[in-house]
Order: structure tokens, then C-alpha cells, then sequence
């Protein structure tokens, strides 16, 4: 069963309506956002949203990291997560299940969820 990516919803920042953090907002240069960015406090746990294989972290956006996670019909990008707190046995291959802590919310305030077919 799958879950939410973090262990609260936020109430803003995540829907139409709420700003341009909602997946499809118009962006600079004619592009659109790519993602859900979901608010939350610096240091709340990021959780894999489903059964699945990490694959790798990679430098982000303004400081922080990325999380790659293969969930076998999807693939999550977990963005703008902090790049100093990690989960010490979190390594490329591993997998997750739902629920997994997998990171920590960087200090952006929010997690840049996007996920593809």
C-alpha cells in the first residue's frame, strides 16, 4: 500500500491555487513545474511512497539534493531534500518499502515530488 512522501499532509502548497508550487505552474523561459513541492519543516523525514529500489542522490537545487527511487511502475524524484542529513544505510540498489524514511527536508521548507511513468 502505498503512502504519503511525507508523514503529515501540508495543507498549502501542493494544489491549484496555492502559488506556483502546484505540478504544471507556469515557470520562467515557458516552461512548467515538474513537481508537487510540498511544504514542510526542515529536518521532517522524507518517505518512499512505495515498494521500490533506491538508485542514486544527486546534487539539487540551491544546496540541497535529489533521491532517485525506482517503485517498479513509477519513478519518484524526491527534490530539495537536505544534503548533510542522511540515512546512514540508505545506498544505491537498497530497496525501500513504504514508509521508509529515505531523507530529511532540507532547508528549502518543502519536498519537490515528482514522479514519472
Amino acid at each position: 500500500m502505498a503512502v504519503f512522501p511525507l508523514p503529515k499532509i501540508p495543507k498549502w502548497g501542493y494544489h491549484k491555487g496555492s502559488g506556483k508550487r502546484w505540478f504544471g505552474a507556469a515557470r520562467d523561459g515557458g516552461r512548467n513545474h515538474a513537481a508537487c513541492d510540498l511544504i514542510a519543516r526542515p529536518g521532517t523525514p522524507v518517505l518512499a511512497v512505495d515498494h521500490g529500489t533506491y538508485l542514486y542522490r544527486t546534487s539539487f537545487y540551491l544546496g540541497t539534493d535529489e533521491l532517485v527511487v525506482d517503485h517498479g511502475h513509477f519513478l519518484v524524484r524526491y527534490g530539495e531534500v537536505d544534503r548533510d542529513k542522511r540515512v546512514k544505510d540508505l545506498t544505491r540498489g537498497k530497496p525501500v518499502k513504504p514508509g521508509d524514511v529515505i531523507g530529511y527536508v532540507g532547508k528549502l521548507k518543502m519536498l519537490h515530488f515528482e514522479m514519472y511513468q
